[in-house]
This record gives C-alpha cells, structure tokens and sequence, in this order.
C-alpha cells in the first residue's frame, strides 16, 4: 500500500526556471508553426511558393529564419530531456519503478501524437518526442560531458545526410528531380487544390495530405526527425545535470554561453542570404543552407537560453516572467490549443492560404497575448493544464490525481 499511496501524492514542486523556458519555448515554435498552418505545405521553407512575397514579407521571412526557426523548437526538446531526468528522479523518490512508468508516459504522448496529426495539424512534434524520449532513456545515468558529446554527434547525422544530398543531387533521375521541384514549388493549380483541401474537411483534408502525415511520421522521423529530438534531448540532459537550466550557474557562465548565439545567427543569417541570393532554387536552396542552418540553430538555441537565465537571475520583467512561467506550466495543453485555434481559423473560417506571412505572424502575437492572460487565470483555479492531467492520469493509472 506504501507504493500506492506514493504514487497517489500530490504534484511534485515546480522548478520555476523551468517553467519560464517552457512558456518562452512554447511560444518562440509558433512563429513557425503559424506558417505551415495558415500556407500551402510548400511555403514553410520556400517563401516564395505561393503569395505574396513582398519586401515587408521578405523582411518577415528573414527575422523569423534567423531568430526563431529551429531555435525554440531545439529549447523545447532540451527540455523534454531534462523532464525525463527529473521524471525519474521523482519516481525514484515516491518508490516507484521509473522505467515502465516511462515507456508508459511515451506511448500515450506517441498516441496523442498520432491524434494530433490526423486530427488537427500534420506538424505534430509529440509522436517525434515519444520515440526519441525512449531512445534517451537509455542515457540518463551518463555524465552531462558524455551526454553532450552524444547530443551533437547524434544531432549532426541529419546534418550529414543533408550534405550527402546536395552532392548526389546530379545523379538524380529526371522523375526524382520533377518531384523534389513540384514539392518545392508546386504550380498554382496544386496549391488551389491544397487550399480546397484544408477547407473542405477532414475527409477531403485526409486525401490530400494522409501521403504527407504517413510520410511524416515514418520515412521522415527515422531518417532527419527522430536525430534531431534525440540529440536536443541528450543535450538537454547534459544541460539540466550540469546546473544551466535551474539558473544554479554563475552571471559570468551564462555571460560565456549567450556568446554561441553570436556565430549561431551569424550562419543561420548566411544561409538565409545564400537562400535569398539564389532565388530559393531547390538545387541550392533546398539541401546545403539547410545544413548549415542546423548547427546554428543549435548554438543559438544554447545561447538563448542562457540569456533567458540571466533575465530569469536578474528578476527582469517578473511580471512578464511570471506570466511565461504559467504558460510553461500548461505547455502541453497550450501547444495543442494551436492547433485548434488553428483549425477554427484557417480550416473552418477559411483563412487557409489568404493571409500573407506577415498577417500571419500578426496572429501568432495574437495567441501570446491570449495565452499570456489566459495562463494564470487557468492556474488561479487548477493545478495542472486539462491534456497535462489527463496524461498524468494515463501514466500513473488513477483518475482524479492532484
């Protein structure tokens, strides 16, 4: 019975530092993902596909490249690696067996995950961070050194594959080349057909894009998706045991480590202007600058947060602060509550592929603002996010916890 009443026991204590990154993370992705959900499926990585690319579209383009893309997404699977660790530290101190409480915990995130593709937005991260999240399990007694050098070693294989890509594309055959072209550029027709698509409902929005999910979830996780979590994740987990993420280091430390966002926006701002340069043709547009944005986005995403530290040290905007740490405390709930606003706007309303990046971006800020006024007032009352306490249910396996 003493496990039972173990398992039963009220929330264990919140680290506010983790918190804060999670509500910065949280939001930072959907300057991203606000694109893909409101624009043709082409448009994310080449702007030019379809709308309106005007010169206040490109400078939008550029900020949102530079600054924000795979940026806050790398911030929140670190933090996903740093959950696991403390996952099981929690277990380890109520009694319980943290291992199938784990592979528990991921498989019901796979299952939402799934739900959450098919469902509301093909862009789903959760079934990625559930079968990377298994794959990290196994690292999590191995020194913050070990895991970091594992992080970067795992995390540059897409990197490489990329490379790889962008030397044979000569060799592709005519029909692998008409392809990868009508992806990338797809015609006005195709993206009339996309449009309709989205708008017309889920069965219709299934024949267009189930190849893309499926693909997604497969092909696409195993061979660029599934490295880059892990690798966030080891990271995040070297992170958290040597003291960044629970602002234990010194000013100065942090001070050292924002420096990596120097030379990491420096090579994602080249990749943009090689990109721009080119006209975004996929045979230089689509593989090498790509490359190299990845290990800048790393370095910056390191450099962030810890200048987020600094702030969460310094106490700066605690009003802000405090705001942010309630979003964090409601990710899960709050990252999903995209997808739905989402569907509400661009499927049901019919926003789908009229609105140009810069509008779109409007509505993102929209949605912080919402969340931000939202959170606390949600947690005035409750303890845990809606999706936050369903899953914790799931995994420890009796409903009306704390």
């Amino acid at each position: 019975m003493a496990s039972q009443t173990s398992i039963y026991s009220p929330l264990p204590p919140r680290i506010d530092s983790l918190d804060l990154l999670r509500g910065i993370a949280v939001l930072g992705i959907l300057l991203m993902n606000i694109v893909s959900m409101g624009a043709p499926y082409a448009v994310l990585e080449n702007p030019t596909a379809a709308g309106s690319f005007s010169p206040l579209n490109q400078f939008v383009w550029a900020g949102a490249y530079i600054f924000a893309q795979q940026k806050f997404i790398a911030i929140f699977a670190m933090l996903f690696g740093a959950g696991i660790l403390l996952m099981h530290q929690s277990a380890e101190r109520r009694g319980l067996a943290p291992k199938p409480l784990h592979f528990k915990r991921m498989a019901w995130l796979a299952l939402f995950g799934i739900l959450h593709a098919w469902f509301l937005w093909y862009g789903d991260v959760l079934l990625t961070y559930a079968v990377a999240g298994c794959c990290a399990w196994m690292w999590r007694y191995q020194s913050a050194l070990r895991l970091a050098i594992w992080g970067i070693l795992i995390y540059l294989v897409p990197t490489l594959l990329i490379m790889s890509m962008q030397v044979s594309i000569g060799q592709f055959d005519e029909a692998t080349l008409q392809l990868i072209s009508s992806a990338w550029a797809p015609s006005p027709a195709e993206v009339e057909q996309e449009i309709a698509a989205v708008q017309g409902g889920l069965l219709t929005l299934w024949g267009e894009r189930s190849g893309l999910i499926l693909s997604l979830q497969t092909d696409s996780l195993i061979f660029s998706s599934l490295w880059l979590a892990l690798g966030y994740m080891l990271i995040g987990m070297a992170l958290f045991k040597g003291g960044v993420m629970s602002g234990k280091l010194s000013t100065r430390a942090y001070q050292r480590l924002a420096l990596l966002a120097v030379p990491g926006l420096g090579i994602s701002a080249y990749s943009a202007y090689f990109r721009y340069q080119d006209g975004f043709s996929f045979e230089h547009s689509m593989f090498m600058p790509m490359a190299w944005h990845q290990p800048g986005s790393l370095l910056t995403a390191v450099g962030y947060l810890a200048i987020f530290m600094l702030c969460y040290q310094a106490n700066i905007a605690a009003a802000l602060q405090q705001r942010l740490r309630a979003v964090g405390r409601l990710a899960f709930s709050f990252y999903i509550m995209h997808s739905v606003l989402a569907v509400i706007l661009f499927n049901w309303i019919g926003l789908f592929g009229q609105l140009q990046r810069f509008q779109l971006i409007l509505i993102a800020m929209a949605i912080w603002a919402l969340q931000l006024w939202l959170g606390p007032k949600y947690l005035a009352h409750f303890h845990q996010g809606p999706l936050e306490s369903i899953w914790r249910k799931l995994t420890y396996g009796k409903a009306g916890t704390a």
